[in-house]
């Protein structure tokens, strides 16, 4: 079986209106508490170290 692998990336756009709150998603989204429910929908979570 074949699977394809898609990566997913983000950033803070340099005219942002609110980079703080910009960064503070990411790093949500990076963090060991968002991990359970990225991994409920069937995408792989942030790696530790990565």
């Amino acid at each position: 079986m074949l699977q394809q692998v898609t990566l997913y990336s983000a950033g803070i756009v340099a005219g942002s209106h609110d980079p703080a709150a910009a960064k503070k998603l990411l790093d949500f989204l990076a963090s060991p508490a968002a991990a359970p429910a990225i991994a409920a929908t069937g995408l792989e979570p942030v790696a530790a170290g990565r």
